[in-house]
């Protein structure tokens, strides 16, 4: 997973761990704790789309949250743990 600060916005894209898809990411800081991200396929034709809520670490390198979301896979709504370290 690729993300970079353009202006107020966080971008990037990357995969997520049972996903077999290239996903494009967007979104923000609700706060100084919280970063909330949504998350679609990059192919035009592939209907993957969520949403990822994360928490910064006390000490500032993990972020750990949940996503939910739709996986074409299943053809149900999906959610899970995520946990990004620097």
């Amino acid at each position: 997973l690729n993300l970079s600060a353009k202006q107020n916005k966080i971008v990037g894209t990357g995969k997520l761990d049972g996903v077999d898809a290239d996903l494009a990411f967007e979104g923000g800081f609700f706060n100084d704790r919280y970063l909330q991200l949504s998350y679609k396929s990059v192919a035009p034709n592939r209907m993957q789309m969520g949403v990822i809520v994360l928490r910064i670490s006390a000490q500032g390198d993990e972020l750990n949250g949940h996503y939910a979301g739709f996986s074409p896979l299943r053809e149900t709504f999906v959610m899970g743990h995520v946990s990004l370290q620097k």
